[in-house]
């Protein structure tokens, strides 16, 4: 069997979850303020994407964390990935209590959502300097 072990974090670092709704809310200091992707030119724009999310998470009923870990569980073993065991990372008792619903997509609500993300494509990379260069072997 092939296997993969994949994790998710409702983290600031994923446009996906949408923590702060404009570049102003990420606090001085903060490691936000370093990732290309969060840099006030880029911001804007990476905010649409979570912005539709939010709304096919809200016609589902579930938080855009919860949708991530649905999207990341539909692909296990189709289409030929490898079986994807989702690993949600939390900080709160609150976060572990949401990523324990369990939340299933249909066909169309795939379709959908892979639609929605290829329509708004991510602008800037994860990371920045030295720490883009380690990720990117």
């Amino acid at each position: 069997m092939r296997l993969i072990a994949d994790w998710y974090a409702d983290h600031p670092s994923s446009p996906q979850t949408a923590t702060f709704k404009s570049h102003d809310e990420i606090p001085e200091g903060s490691f936000l303020r370093h990732m290309p992707r969060f840099q006030r030119d880029t911001f804007e724009h990476n905010m649409k994407l979570a912005e539709a999310l939010g709304k096919v998470a809200d016609r589902k009923g579930c938080t855009k964390a919860q949708l991530a870990l649905a999207w990341v569980k539909a692909h296990s073993g189709k289409d030929g990935c490898r079986i994807i065991i989702p690993i949600p990372g939390a900080t709160t008792e609150e976060r572990i209590v949401e990523n324990t619903k369990d939340v299933t997509l249909n066909e169309e609500e795939m379709a959908e959502l892979n639609e929605t993300i290829k329509s708004h494509p991510i602008k800037g990379d994860r990371y920045g300097g030295p720490a883009a260069a380690f990720m990117n072997g």
